[in-house]
């Protein structure tokens, strides 16, 4: 018998309801509405939060949680349920 592959909450997702994070022009997902430099969602961060079902975007449509998620290399892009928008991760960088 096969069984399921179950994901665990860890105390850091305690009573988390969702993710909010804010669409841009340049397709990137920011955590905050004025798009500022260097706020913006990590491959890391994308792939995890959309796993667990807490990612939400707020675009000029409104906001939506997206239905599917794609990973290449060190790219996480994740698209909306109308299959034409897609947004994809900020590749993260050593500092």
């Amino acid at each position: 018998m096969a069984k399921p592959n179950i994901l665990y909450g860890d105390l850091k997702d305690k009573y988390v309801a969702g993710v909010i994070v804010y669409a841009h022009t340049d397709n990137k997902l920011y955590y905050d509405e004025a798009h500022t430099t260097g706020n913006t969602m990590n491959a890391e961060e994308m792939k995890g939060y959309f796993t667990k079902g807490l990612l939400r975007i707020v675009n000029t449509a409104g906001t939506s949680i997206p239905t599917d998620m794609t990973v290449s290399g060190s790219t996480v892009t994740v698209k909306l349920a109308d299959g034409t928008t897609a947004y994809t991760s900020k590749e993260r960088t050593e500092e």
